[in-house]
């Protein structure tokens, strides 16, 4: 998954987007890669819950994987900000 700034964001230039969702995703324990675009001005967070899997991997493989990724994903479902 990629979460990433828009041009709106990226001409307000506050980082709030990019903070909020940081402490979203370390509340939930979920890792992350901070990517800074290639001119120094956009951002992506990245998370990749199965990296050590190939693209083509059975679902009966991953299932659980992804069920924990997803309540994660879910806990409180509360706002970014």
């Amino acid at each position: 998954m990629q979460f990433w700034n828009k041009q709106t964001d990226l001409e307000k230039n506050t980082g709030i987007e990019k903070e909020g969702l940081k402490k979203w995703f370390e509340e939930r324990l979920i890792e992350y890669k901070e990517v800074t675009g290639h001119d120094g001005s956009g951002w992506r967070l990245e998370v990749d819950g199965f990296k050590d899997k190939a693209y083509d991997t059975k679902l009966e493989e991953i299932g659980e994987s992804i069920v924990e990724m997803w309540n994660k994903l879910n806990k409180n479902s509360q706002s970014l900000y």
